[in-house]
């Protein structure tokens, strides 16, 4: 199972979060989001940082094993 960060809080974060849960293809990891607080919940996912760290989780990933989905 693939670790997943969506980028975004908002409402298209939310109808991925249903399809991605449904589809149970991915582990989601967090969100990001520039404009809502770090720990923030949304859908019970917490806010993990903003945008700033998407090369950082790429990273983590070995610059593959994550995927990101953007609104």
């Amino acid at each position: 199972m693939k670790d997943l960060a969506l980028i975004g809080g908002g409402g298209h974060c939310r109808s991925c979060i249903d399809v991605i849960e449904h589809e149970g293809k991915f582990r989601i990891l967090g969100i990001l989001d520039k404009n809502l607080k770090i720990g923030t919940p949304v859908l019970g996912y917490s806010i993990i940082g903003d945008d700033s760290r998407i090369q950082e989780l790429a990273m983590e990933g070995g610059g593959g094993g994550y995927t990101s989905l953007s609104p």
